[in-house]
């Protein structure tokens, strides 16, 4: 893969993790988003 198109799906990723990070806030779940965003950024450094 090109190097812009990485770019553009890491953006939507993280994009996808705040979205998922604001619901699970205003339904108390904050501790789950927060594991569920490193697990992805795990995954994206490897």
């Amino acid at each position: 893969m090109k190097k812009t198109q990485i770019k553009t799906l890491f953006g939507l990723l993280f994009a996808l993790i705040l979205v998922v990070s604001c619901s699970s806030n205003a339904l108390g779940k904050v501790d789950k988003g927060r594991e569920l965003a490193q697990v992805i950024i795990q995954a994206g450094k490897t």
